[in-house]
């Protein structure tokens, strides 16, 4: 039973997955075409179509988040490798249980191991798969989208101004992200800092947002909301102008 158990987890896991990498990179195509369609049917004045399909194409930045929309399902999948890291992380921070681990991540790894089993890496996998395809999503496409609209320029800038447009971009994107994924962030911490025999009500990602919502109030879903974006906002920003200072 519990071999059949297991396998049901994992069958759902990877259809959560499947249905939420095909949603966002859905969303992000969508949101490219409809960006593209709009730039290159209504030129800046002075400015043929043609040279601004060719400004887009040459882009350093625009290149980095066509290749990064078609790895979406790669940027899910990333929630699977650095889940025993995150698991690790979360029980040392824990106020309950930081004390049962005071020798070091790799000590509290092999702990968590010899006496949980390799299944407590797989606690929360599900919204952790929410969680990297939320923000990945949401941040790719609305950079795509700042850089294609609002802060398109007709004609080449400097490499200062350049660099503060893709800035501004990253930062926007990134809170707005970040503001998206954090209750499954939320949800993810509460699973993964279960120790086996505790009573808990956080066992499925969507039941767990409402069993929250319902008992302390929709706030507590962006609990730690302001250290987050504070390290994911700018983070963002800071990759597109390290990306194009590179590229450079």
């Amino acid at each position: 039973m519990k071999l059949v158990a297991s396998s049901l987890h994992v069958f759902y896991y990877l259809q959560q997955s499947l249905v939420l990498c095909s949603t966002m990179f859905g969303i992000s195509r969508f949101v490219s075409a409809a960006v593209r369609w709009d730039v290159s049917s209504d030129p800046a004045p002075g400015v043929a179509a043609t040279d601004s399909s060719k400004a887009t194409q040459s882009s350093p930045s625009v290149s980095l988040i066509s290749q990064m929309q078609h790895m979406q399902p790669f940027l899910v999948s990333q929630a699977f490798t650095i889940a025993p890291q995150e698991v690790v992380k979360v029980r040392m921070q824990s106020l309950e249980h930081g004390h049962n681990y005071n020798n070091g991540a790799l000590s509290a790894f092999r702990q968590m191991l010899r006496n949980e089993g390799v299944s407590v890496f797989a606690k929360g996998l599900e919204p952790a798969m929410l969680r990297h395809g939320a923000w990945s999503g949401a941040y790719f496409g609305i950079i795509h989208w700042l850089k294609m609209s609002v802060l398109w320029t007709p004609a080449p800038d400097s490499t200062a101004s350049t660099l503060g447009r893709n800035f501004t971009a990253g930062l926007i994107a990134g809170t707005v992200a970040t503001t998206l994924n954090t209750p499954f962030d939320v949800i993810t911490s509460r699973m993964r800092n279960v120790l086996p025999g505790e009573p808990t009500p956080y066992r499925w990602a969507w039941p767990s947002l409402v069993t929250i919502a319902r008992e302390e109030g929709p706030r507590a879903l962006w609990k730690g909301f302001t250290a987050k974006v504070a390290r994911l906002g700018p983070g963002g920003g800071i990759v597109l102008v390290v990306f194009e200072l590179a590229s450079s």
